[in-house]
């Protein structure tokens, strides 16, 4: 006897006798289930071609990342960017400023569009409260390297002399940059590299 508030279990074969209404639900989903395959063997077959989709998808997908890998690839540069500074004797100060680009990449870069290699000089000094530092842009940016053309392995150096002054107390150094942008040769979208050196103020000045 079932223990009270469990329900009643009906086992066929072991003595108790099954419940039709049970039955009737698996029943009919097996004779729904068996009038489906009839229908089904009825009816013309379709077949798909998976191997020409994924043939063709795969081919796509490859097609474009050989495009993405030579975009990534061929258009590339290396910058390098060197910079000290020399006091003349009325204490004003120069920077001498060298710049270096090399192509690492399969195809060559076109410097030869306005302003495609520039350097520009900033002034960087302390503040009032000691806390922040200030920055002035006392060089424009000016060309390098202009309408030169990069060839795979190539490396193209410049060096310019930059007057900045007679420094005040409050100048702590500066701040050269150098930014080159170009087209990618496939794509022809904008890439852009830049480097930057910071250039200490003469002890003494």
């Amino acid at each position: 006897m079932p223990r009270r508030g469990s329900p009643a279990i009906s086992t066929p074969g072991l003595g108790t006798e099954p419940d039709e209404g049970h039955l009737a639900a698996p029943i009919e989903a097996t004779r729904r289930h068996e009038a489906g395959l009839t229908a089904l063997g009825q009816n013309e077959m379709v077949h798909i071609d998976y191997t020409t989709i994924f043939t063709d998808a795969g081919s796509a997908a490859a097609v474009g990342g050989v495009a993405v890998a030579l975009n990534a690839f061929s258009t590339r540069l290396t910058l390098d960017l060197s910079a000290e500074t020399y006091e003349h004797e009325d204490r004003s100060v120069f920077i001498a400023a060298c710049s270096r680009v090399k192509c690492v990449g399969l195809l060559r870069v076109d410097l030869s569009r306005l302003n495609a290699a520039t350097v520009e000089v900033d002034q960087l000094s302390s503040s009032d409260d000691d806390e922040n530092v200030n920055v002035e842009q006392i060089q424009s940016p000016f060309a390098v390297f202009e309408g030169q053309k990069v060839l795979p392995g190539e490396e193209l150096v410049t060096e310019r002399l930059l007057p900045v002054g007679i420094p005040t107390s409050d100048v702590i150094g500066w701040r050269v940059v150098l930014c080159v942008r170009a087209k990618t040769r496939i794509r022809r979208r904008d890439i852009e590299w830049s480097s930057e050196v910071f250039v200490p103020k003469p002890m003494g000045s």
